[in-house]
């Protein structure tokens, strides 16, 4: 069922997002790290028209580059790594959490990731067991004192 406060919420997370994280990752990396010039979006109900309105942007090809090589995931772990993540985050879906074990099993070290997902809407929304929880999977792995 439809809550208008959790459409709110989710805006509001978006656009926090939007205003902050982008100027501070377009500050970090030196230019616009990213370009839709050529990209075509998928998925609408009405994907020509979403392509022939939405804004193209040119990257900065230095700042593409920063970015590529310092937030790229890659799955190369090389110690225990525990992720906590709501399965209906509006942010940053969960869907990511299953990205990065395909890329950890593709260099073999799924055995350094415990994904823990948390069944419940919102962003970072976790309790403080579930976070004591996962810190405390994460040290005994990281003391080898439980399999990973």
């Amino acid at each position: 069922m439809f809550q208008f406060t959790s459409a709110i919420d989710t805006a509001l997370a978006v656009l926090s997002y939007n205003i902050f994280g982008t100027n501070d990752t377009i500050a970090t990396t030196g230019g616009i790290p990213y370009d839709n010039r050529f990209r075509i979006y998928l998925g609408s109900t009405n994907d020509a028209a979403l392509n022939r309105g939405v804004e193209r942007i040119k990257g900065d090809s230095r700042a593409e580059l920063y970015a590529f090589r310092f937030y790229q995931t890659t799955g190369e772990l090389h110690q225990p790594l525990v992720t906590l993540h709501n399965t209906l985050d509006p942010v940053v879906p969960f869907r990511h959490e299953l990205t990065y074990s395909v890329l950890a099993a593709l260099q073999r070290k799924l055995q350094f990731l415990s994904v823990l997902p948390v069944p419940t809407y919102g962003h970072c929304e976790f309790t403080t067991e579930q976070i004591l929880g996962a810190f405390a999977l994460m040290v005994q792995q990281a003391n080898g004192s439980i399999g990973r």
